[in-house]
């Protein structure tokens, strides 16, 4: 009867939004060689889908299970980079720079 937990290991990585501002990862993505003494029966993670609304760190949470039912997890910090979020800064910044040296209110809604 085997009653010890597989070692679940999870990788911490960085992944771009596409053109329509989401992205979806895989449970594949996310383990990194997680282990098991009797062999692993399945790896999930807590969350897939990701937009614009999910910039910047996300810690997910990746499940492994092994044949017997075991279950171990581990965390892993998805950073989701939003590439035109990136080009309106630079824009901005790129203006700010032009902008005389006078007093200026600037308003981003």
């Amino acid at each position: 009867n085997d009653v010890e937990k597989p070692i679940a290991i999870a990788n911490d990585f960085t992944v771009t939004l596409n053109g329509a501002g989401s992205t979806t990862i895989t449970a594949a993505q996310v383990n990194n060689n997680s282990s098991d003494n009797c062999g692993i029966a399945t790896t999930t993670i807590s969350k897939s889908s990701f937009d614009c609304t999910n910039v910047g760190p996300n810690t997910i949470v990746l499940t492994v299970t092994d044949i017997h039912g075991n279950t171990n997890t581990g965390n892993a910090i998805v950073t989701i980079y939003d590439e035109n979020m990136n080009i309106i800064k630079d824009d901005f910044e790129q203006y700010l720079a032009q902008l005389d040296a006078g007093s200026y209110i600037v308003s981003i809604q």
